[in-house]
């Protein structure tokens, strides 16, 4: 009897620790987007990958660092995360499309933003 309570207390406390949530990782994207806010893209950056350590990003997040990364000129890591906003499901495709933050993705890859862009308003349908 005495070990069932040892477990039962165990999964129990261990379920009520999974649901917390994670402030760290809250309080890093909100930094990452007060950064970008102050047009400080490199700060932004550095937030955004610090919480992505510690947590894979949700389609927003990922979509608001591939802006980031457009915005700081840096294609890779633009395409990188705007595929993976829409792998995880964005489906904004008309913002994506008319987004200004993409400017720089648009013009210094074409061929890798049309993939990326028919994708997104596949993905739609």
């Amino acid at each position: 009897m005495r070990i069932f309570l040892l477990i039962f207390t165990a999964l129990l406390f261990m379920s009520c620790a999974q649901a917390q949530p994670d402030t760290v990782y809250e309080s890093l994207i909100a930094r990452a987007g007060l950064f970008h806010l102050q047009k400080d893209h490199k700060h932004a950056i550095d937030c955004f990958e610090k919480a992505f350590s510690r947590r894979q990003p949700d389609a927003l997040n990922a979509y608001k660092a591939a802006g980031v990364y457009s915005l700081d000129s840096n294609m890779d890591k633009g395409f990188y995360y705007i595929n993976l906003a829409l792998q995880l499901g964005w489906t904004e495709a008309n913002q994506l499309a008319f987004d200004p933050y993409f400017d720089y993705l648009q013009v210094a890859s074409p061929d890798r933003w049309k993939q990326a862009e028919e994708y997104a308003f596949q993905k739609k349908i």
